[in-house]
This record gives structure tokens, C-alpha cells and sequence, in this order.
């Protein structure tokens, strides 16, 4: 089959099992001479969506090379309709071709279903399995903080993975007030030792606007950008200083900044525009 034809044929199935045309999408399906994956993945998928993931399953374990698109079609179906321990046998089986969204959909099935404990344990096996937290987001918000004050209720030990998780949250959300309240009890409360990942999280949380440009301009058309930040709108033009809190936000970043840099971190100044010296790149970013 031509691979326009299969590419027809798969958004069409598509389409009629977002439809709930079900039984059609299953006929053109089994009428398809030549399938590639992305027609299996179609019809798992439809499958899922309707919540019938037995006969999803059915053609998941016919098809014998699967990949990665769908195991996270599975265990995201499984997860959706309340099936944890299925999509969890799932999640272990899967192996080295794990991505975020595998790791995202678990831990947040956990989350949803106040699997707290579950969601830590997932959470720090992505961590060993060096997936860093600023490219999955663990659970957002309050959630995070839900999550983490729950831990503290049930006594469970915090550690730095901990701690990231809910920095990430607050990063997420952009709830500033509640990562720098939880980032400066680390040391004094938790005992626990800021590293370059928490740092990087308050960047983040801090920068996210792209606040860590606007103090040194770029004499270029102005760039513009925005963020919601505790349910207040907040616009930042590059090189505007009018922000109520701009001294305030500037100087908590220059300590950031002071610590990364006492950490051994080196700012990447690739993605930095070349018309500015290097002080300015390392600023900049």
C-alpha cells in the first residue's frame, strides 16, 4: 500500500473513533493490506479513548514490535479508567525506551488517585534513571504541595529529590511565594543542603517570564513577554524596569547566580545573542 494511502487510512481511522464510529475504524483497520505502527497505535488508541481497553489489549499483544507511542497509548488508558496495578506491570515491562510521556503518565495516575507514596518512589526511580525533573513535570502546583505537605503528615523522611519535585511544582505554576517560602526552609528546617538542581528550579520559578534579561537590554526591538504569577498578570518588555517587585526579583536572581557560580556551574552561552559581551551573555542567561 502506498504510503499516502496508509497515512489516509490511519487518519480516517482517526477520525471515526473519535466519532465513536468504532466498529468502521475496526473494518478499515482489518481491511488495510500493509500496517505500519502508526496504524496499530490508531487503533489502540480509539480503542482507549472509548474505554475499551480489553480489545485495545488485543491488538496490542497481536502486534509483536511495539513501540514506545504504543506502551504509553496502554498504560495511559489503563490509568484513565482506574486500572494502576495493570498499567504499572506495563511501566516495568516497557524497558529502555521509556520517555517523559511514560514517566508523566504514571506519576500523575499516582497523583490523581492520591497514590502519594507511589508517585515519590516513581519519582525518584526517573531520577536514577537520570531524567531530570525540569523535563517531566512531576505534578503541578498545589498539587506539589499537597504531595509534599502529605509526606511531612505521614513523617516520611524529605530528601533533595523531595524537594526538587516541589520546587518543579511551584516552578510549573508559577506560585513564587510558596517555592521561595519552601526553598528557604530547606537548610534551617528540612537540614537539607541546596544543590545546583534546587538552584536551578528557582531560576526557573524566578526566570520563567524571562526576567533574567530584562535588567540588561539588548538595543534591539524590545521583546515582550508574560506570565501569571499568583493570579496576577504580569507583562515584562526587555530592558523595562517598571515591575512593583523588579529590585526585588533581580536581586534574589544575582544571589541565585552567586551560588550557582560557587557550585561550579557554568552558564551555556550558546543560545545567547553574540552582540553583547560575555558578561552580559553570562547575565543573560
Amino acid at each position: 500500500m502506498p504510503e499516502r494511502d496508509v497515512v489516509a487510512h490511519n487518519a480516517m481511522i482517526s477520525v471515526l473513533g473519535k466519532n465513536g464510529y468504532i466498529m468502521e475504524a475496526r473494518k478499515l483497520f482489518d481491511g488495510m493490506g500493509e500496517k505500519k505502527s502508526s496504524s496499530w497505535n490508531s487503533m489502540i488508541t480509539c480503542f482507549c479513548k472509548l474505554g475499551d481497553v480489553d480489545s485495545a489489549r488485543m491488538i496490542f499483544d497481536y502486534r509483536q514490535m511495539k513501540n514506545v507511542v504504543s506502551w504509553n497509548a496502554m498504560i495511559d488508558g489503563y490509568c484513565k479508567f482506574d486500572q494502576l496495578t495493570i498499567a504499572r506491570e506495563l511501566f516495568d515491562c516497557i524497558g529502555y525506551i521509556k520517555n517523559n510521556v511514560t514517566w508523566n503518565t504514571m506519576i500523575s495516575a499516582y497523583i490523581q488517585y492520591k497514590e502519594f507514596g507511589r508517585a515519590l518512589l516513581t519519582f525518584r526511580q526517573m531520577q536514577a534513571e537520570h531524567v531530570k525533573p525540569v523535563e517531566i513535570t512531576m505534578v503541578y502546583g498545589k498539587e506539589a504541595i499537597d504531595v509534599f505537605l502529605k509526606m511531612k503528615d505521614q513523617r516520611m523522611k524529605l530528601d533533595r529529590v523531595i524537594c526538587i519535585g516541589n520546587l518543579c511544582g511551584c516552578s510549573h505554576s508559577g506560585l513564587v511565594s510558596e517555592g521561595r517560602k519552601y526553598f528557604s526552609k530547606m537548610l534551617g528546617v528540612y537540614g537539607i543542603h541546596p544543590g545546583v538542581d534546587h538552584y536551578g528550579c528557582m531560576v526557573n520559578l524566578l526566570g520563567r517570564a524571562r526576567n533574567l534579561m530584562i535588567k540588561r537590554g539588548f538595543y534591539k526591538t524590545p521583546g515582550c513577554s508574560s506570565i501569571e504569577v499568583d493570579n496576577v498578570f504580569n507583562k515584562f518588555m526587555v530592558g523595562d524596569t517598571s515591575h512593583p517587585q523588579f529590585t526585588q526579583i533581580n536581586t534574589f536572581l544575582d544571589e541565585i547566580a552567586k551560588k550557582l557560580n560557587g557550585l561550579g556551574h557554568e552558564p551555556d552561552k550558546a543560545f545567547v545573542f553574540h552582540d553583547i559581551d560575555e558578561v552580559g551573555k553570562k547575565r543573560a542567561h
